[in-house]
């Protein structure tokens, strides 16, 4: 039971993980949010480890990007 739950958690840190970076690229290469869906489908189609139901919009794109702005923002001034 224990393993099934670790494993579980794993899988689930590597789908947030593999989110961030590609909300990180779209957000540092000034792609429009726009582009975030196709770049979704990308890493669907090529099995990244993310959530078939799990932040394939531009608004889950565009909020996260905000969260990583005040981070990066707090952390230099």
């Amino acid at each position: 039971m224990e393993k099934t739950i670790f494993t579980g958690q794993r899988a689930c840190d590597e789908a947030l993980q593999t989110f961030f970076k590609a909300s990180y690229f779209t957000g540092k290469q000034s792609l429009s949010y726009s582009k975030f869906p196709a770049l979704y489908k990308l890493l669907m189609s090529v099995n990244a480890p993310i959530s078939v139901n799990m932040y394939q919009d531009e608004k889950a794109c565009s909020d996260l990007i905000t969260c990583i702005f005040e981070v990066l923002k707090k952390n230099t001034l």
